[in-house]
């Protein structure tokens, strides 16, 4: 017989490649929060709602409602440094979902949420303190 020695006893993780070759259907990934991505004139959504947002911008600003908007505008949290023991570590990043910049030349950040992450909150309060130049807007 055989005796059980602990780890793995051989076995090895079935790869997705692997699984096709043998005829295996592995089930779809899902999002964590259920949202499905969407594609809306070439670019990609992180959901229905995002996607949404950007169609009715578009018609704000055809409207002349707004001066202009952009998509996923990046702003540096904390920049990059180097600690006492020589780490190096990278900047601290938010990227937010559109910038709107109205007819008064004032700017709007806006944030389409369904989920608030722990991470979401924390970026947007350092942002917050950060940039408080910019309007913030969750819908």
């Amino acid at each position: 017989g055989s005796d059980y020695r602990g780890g793995r006893g051989g076995l090895t993780r079935l790869t997705a490649q692997k699984a096709s070759k043998l005829g295996i259907e592995q089930p779809k990934k899902r999002n964590k929060y259920n949202a499905k991505r969407i594609e809306v004139d070439g670019f990609s959504f992180a959901s229905r709602k995002e996607a949404d947002y950007y169609c009715e911008l578009k018609l704000r600003l055809k409207a002349g409602d707004i001066k202009g908007f952009s998509l996923q505008p990046e702003f540096v949290l904390q920049e990059a440094f180097t600690d006492s023991m020589g780490n190096k570590h990278r900047a601290i990043k938010y990227t937010a979902d559109f910038k709107i910049i109205h007819n008064d030349l004032s700017v709007e950040i806006v944030e389409v949420k369904g989920h608030k992450t722990r991470d979401y909150l924390l970026r947007k309060k350092l942002f917050l303190k950060r940039y408080p130049e910019f309007r913030f807007t969750e819908v």
